[in-house]
């Protein structure tokens, strides 16, 4: 049996808007639909919309969380990893998806789409995604990601 395909999203916590935490949701939702696992930063904002899509589509989800404390993960994480790593639990993200998806970033999250590419494999993002016209061309990215449905 293959191995499930692992997208990875990023985004702002805190400093995400309301168009980045509702389109990141529906690319959650749409990643589990896809049978493909979820991996993100498993904190606040972005990250939490996007599990929480993944887990309305029955999807599973990974969070590598900055601290060392598992309970610091958002409530639809179905996998927290507490690494105490800070903004380097980035790397780990990178180097477990298999793709990354970003959706209205922030600090670390730019670090992630420039690592040099021998960090990262192919990423999909869509710049101003503050404004809710860009997110129909980031479904379009998000769906040639994943595999076609059955």
């Amino acid at each position: 049996m293959p191995r499930k395909l692992i997208l990875g999203v990023i985004g702002g916590g805190s400093t995400a808007s309301k168009e980045g935490i509702v389109l990141a949701e529906e690319v959650g939702f749409l990643i589990a639909r896809a049978d493909a696992i979820l991996v993100c930063g498993g904190l606040n904002g972005v990250m939490e919309a996007s599990a929480k899509g993944a887990k309305r589509g029955g999807g599973f989800t990974v969070g590598i969380l900055p601290t060392g404390n598992k309970a610091d993960a958002n409530p639809h994480i179905d996998l927290p990893i507490a690494t105490a790593m800070s903004t380097a639990r980035n790397l780990i993200i990178v180097r477990t998806a298999d793709a990354i998806i970003a959706v209205n970033g922030s600090y670390g999250k730019r670090w992630i789409v420039q690592s040099p590419p021998r960090e990262r494999r192919w990423k999909a993002r869509s710049p101003g995604l503050d404004s809710s016209s860009e997110s129909p061309i980031l479904k379009k990215k998000v769906k040639r990601l994943l595999p076609p449905q059955a």
